[in-house]
């Protein structure tokens, strides 16, 4: 019986292992990339559906960071990743409920194919080895946090001032489309 607990632990390690880092790579190109692109729209919605993902990206960090320090033989442990399941499941549906469409709305499917690529182009150098010590580290150290929103609102005007050029004065939503023809772009590089 032993044996087989051992093997359900081990196992229960691994699967967290691949987790967290699918969950550092999400959170950090979403936070550097799709967020500040969002936050840039400048309508009341966008920002108010901004701050409340990086809140609920806040306590995802915050679990990951609470079961990376227990042991997963811990009577806590399968609660707390439960809870993350939870956390993870609301953030996504609410994204996918009110952000990709605001984000389809305001876009032209051109801009949404662009931040797609960059999403894509970021998610596979980090997951083939650049999501670095430091990149790991922000998962478990508060101490990053005032850097992380000094970079991500450093992010946020580079990308607000990338859309104003790209999208030139006068240049309303209806005149860009509304993207609705590349339904799923962002989605796609989420997979």
């Amino acid at each position: 019986m032993s044996h087989l607990s051992d093997r359900s632990t081990a196992k229960r390690a691994q699967l967290f292992d691949e987790l967290k880092t699918e969950l550092q790579v999400h959170t950090k190109i979403e936070e550097e990339i799709f967020y500040p692109a969002v936050r840039a729209l400048r309508s009341k919605d966008a920002r108010e559906l901004v701050i409340e993902a990086n809140e609920e990206h806040a306590i995802a960090k915050s679990l990951i960071k609470q079961i990376s320090e227990l042991e997963p033989d811990d009577e806590t442990y399968k609660a707390k990743c439960k809870v993350l399941m939870d956390v993870v499941l609301h953030h996504a549906k609410e994204e996918e409920k009110h952000m990709f469409p605001e984000a389809r709305a305001s876009f032209s499917t051109d801009e949404l194919k662009e931040l797609g690529a960059k999403l894509e182009a970021r998610k596979e150098y980090l997951m083939s080895g650049g999501l670095g010590e430091s990149d790991s580290a922000e998962m478990d150290d508060e101490d990053e946090t005032e850097k992380d929103e000094a970079d991500i609102e450093a992010g946020t005007r580079g990308v607000e001032v990338e859309l104003e050029e790209e999208r030139g004065d006068g240049v309303d939503d209806e005149e860009r489309g509304d993207g609705a023809d590349d339904e799923g772009t962002y989605e796609r590089a989420m997979s």
